[in-house]
């Protein structure tokens, strides 16, 4: 045993624009202290329209990243190094 200890944590987070009112959006953000992070698809896309997941391009003059993720799909990643958020859900 090394002495670290790893605490889980599960967000799920739901962007209905009816209840909310507005379009729902994640702002560009890394999560403290996240080894790795995972973002999963759990509506068919075709429910809504917008909410891209972007990341960061990487050093340099890399280009952001937009991953645009099937039902089910998934994506892993550095959450704590990598910023990411999520374009507007406009409708949906």
């Amino acid at each position: 045993d090394d002495g670290d200890e790893v605490y889980p944590e599960i967000e799920y987070i739901v962007y209905d624009v009816e209840k909310l009112g507005e379009p729902g959006t994640i702002m560009p953000h890394t999560d403290n202290q996240s080894q790795v992070s995972m973002v999963v698809l759990l509506s068919p896309p075709q429910d809504f329209v917008g909410g891209l997941n972007y990341f960061e391009g990487g050093e340099g003059t890399e280009e952001d990243r937009t991953a645009q993720l099937g039902l089910g799909d998934a994506v892993f990643f550095y959450g704590d190094k990598c910023s990411h958020w999520i374009t507007p859900v406009v409708s949906g």
